[in-house]
Parts: structure tokens; C-alpha cells; sequence
């Protein structure tokens, strides 16, 4: 929150994973931790919006920092391989941003979000975030170096 402040964001929003692998176990300390934010959010005159969230299953199936990134890039640059259940939750999120920020709501803010997504306009602006980063923003997902060492580790049951 005080990095958030500092920069002099306005809105936010706080994605908290509840489940009992994730860092925040069980429901009650999560809605703790919501109240807090909010509270702290409040004082700080920020518009916050705290999102509990399921984390019973793991989403996408990249592990370690190179492949959890392919994965983003995979959803903004549309690519076949997307996973599926990354995009929902991203989707999801964003149109809370957009009900925060008062554009529109329900449907209709999942419907914008989905709309720059598919029409590239997400992925130029992470592109224009990753420049001013001085990072790469042509960035292509399966262009990534991965590890000289990889281990496949397949599921023996769903």
C-alpha cells in the first residue's frame, strides 16, 4: 500500500488466494486482511477493492519465473497455448478495476475488459510498461530462454 500510495495511485485493487496451500489459509484471516487494506486504503483517500479469491488449484501449469511469465505473454499476445484458466481469472480482475474506476459494471465490465484483450490493446499497453521499464517490448512468449536444466514432472492422477 505505501509503494501504491507513493506512485500516487488513486484505485486499487488487492487479489487475496484463499487456500490452505496458499499464504493466506482460511476465509477469516482473509477477510481480516481485506478489512485492513480497506481501512489503510481509506486513510489514505485510495479507492480500494479487495478480491477474495480461490486458490484450491494451482492456475496455468508454469512453474518458476520464465515460465509464469510465457504464460502472461501467452494471454496478451493471444497466443493458442494461453491457459485458459489465467485468462478467466485476469479477465475477472480487470473488470473489477473497471467497476472500481467506475466505467462500467456486471457484464458490461467483464465484456470492455475482454474487449481490449482481444483487440491487442492490453498487450500494446504492457508493451509500453515494459518499455518504460527499458525492457524488450517486442517480447515474443516462446522466443523466452528457459533453463539449460528442465525436468517435466507429469501428474500420475488428476
Amino acid at each position: 500500500m505505501a509503494k501504491k500510495y507513493a506512485m500516487g495511485i488513486n484505485h486499487s485493487l488487492i487479489d487475496i488466494p484463499v487456500g490452505p496451500t496458499a499464504k493466506v489459509p482460511d476465509m477469516k484471516t482473509a477477510r481480516w486482511l481485506k478489512k485492513k487494506y480497506e481501512y489503510v486504503g481509506k486513510k489514505l483517500g485510495m479507492k480500494v477493492h479487495v478480491e477474495l479469491t480461490s486458490a484450491l488449484e494451482p492456475i496455468g501449469a508454469g512453474v518458476g519465473a520464465v515460465l509464469q511469465v510465457r504464460e502472461v505473454l501467452r494471454v496478451l499476445q493471444q497466443h493458442p497455448k494461453r491457459p485458459g484458466d489465467l485468462e478467466k481469472k485476469a479477465l475477472y480482475l480487470a473488470s473489477k478495476i473497471i467497476e472500481l474506476v467506475g466505467m462500467a459494471k456486471g457484464k458490461d465490465a467483464l465484456k470492455l475488459a475482454y474487449g481490449q484483450l482481444i483487440s491487442g490493446k492490453a498487450w500494446a499497453m504492457m508493451q509500453k510498461i515494459i518499455s518504460a521499464q527499458h525492457g524488450e517490448p517486442n517480447v515474443v512468449s516462446e522466443k523466452l530462454p528457459l533453463a539449460k536444466i528442465q525436468r517435466d514432472v507429469i501428474a500420475e492422477k488428476s
